[in-house]
This record gives C-alpha cells, sequence and structure tokens, in this order.
C-alpha cells in the first residue's frame, strides 16, 4: 500500500511539473533581439524536420538552426 501511495503520489508530482512547463511561453525573436554572424560555411545539413536546415560555421562552437516551417493552403 505504501509503495503504491508513493508511486501515484511521484506520477502526480511530475504531470504537475509538466503542465506548468508546457504553458512557458516561447519566444519571438525579433531583428533587435538577433545577433550578426560573419565567417565561412562549414557545413548546411537538413536536420530536426522537414524544411528545417543546421549551419555550420568554421572556427565556431555554436550550430544555427532555421525553422522553415511548411505553409499550408
Amino acid at each position: 500500500m505504501k509503495t503504491k501511495t508513493i508511486i501515484l503520489t511521484l506520477g502526480t508530482v511530475l504531470l504537475l511539473v509538466l503542465a506548468v512547463v508546457s504553458l512557458i511561453p516561447i519566444s519571438n525573436p525579433s531583428l533587435e533581439d538577433s545577433e550578426k554572424t560573419t565567417g565561412e560555411v562549414e557545413l548546411i545539413a537538413e536536420e530536426g524536420g522537414p524544411f528545417d536546415i543546421q549551419i555550420r560555421v568554421n572556427n565556431d562552437d555554436r550550430v544555427y538552426y532555421v525553422n522553415r516551417e511548411q505553409k499550408m493552403g
């Protein structure tokens, strides 16, 4: 009985945490929030999903991700 109560409590807490995290808004980047980067492109790859690309620049540890959402209709 005690194990069942612990599992039920942990499950409830996990669901509450997931519910709260899902309510955090995703920021919409603007031009003012952007940072200009220059360099020689090392790799362009289709990654993450259809129409999404990753760009890697020489001498830069960051991976740049472009989400090109497909517009329907």
